[in-house]
């Protein structure tokens, strides 16, 4: 290599070094972590609001929207609740293994999309 090839490596380093530090994602400060809706949730959610007042009031309907008895849900979510329970942080709850089940056999039974399965 002679010195006109060494320039040229070096300076191609400082270009590549200088390309990649201003490409260098800069961390973003998060003003919060949960946003204050989601605190509200386990009082307004659809499923505390929807079929935990259905489980009580009204069997049927509890039934017709869960699509299966209540002894078949019980039984699935003793087998599936272990491999879907994440657990709670410092920062949010977890959603419930229970609540990931029926809003998982919703959106199957109805072809619903996930994010239009408690805006019905």
């Amino acid at each position: 290599m002679d010195a006109n090839d060494e320039l040229e490596l070096s300076l191609s380093a400082v270009v590549i070094a200088t390309i990649a530090k201003k490409h260098k994602k800069r961390r973003q400060v998060r003003s919060c972590w949960v946003r204050p809706w989601i605190y509200s949730r386990p009082r307004f959610g659809g499923y505390e609001a929807l079929l935990k007042d259905l489980r009580v009031s009204d069997c049927k309907a509890h039934q017709n929207f869960r699509r299966m008895s209540n002894d078949d849900y019980q039984q699935i979510i003793t087998l599936v609740s272990p491999l879907i329970t994440y657990q709670d942080t410092h920062y949010r709850q977890a959603i419930s293994a229970d609540e990931r089940l029926a809003v998982t056999l919703r959106s199957l039974a109805t072809g619903i999309e996930f994010s239009y399965v408690f805006q019905l």
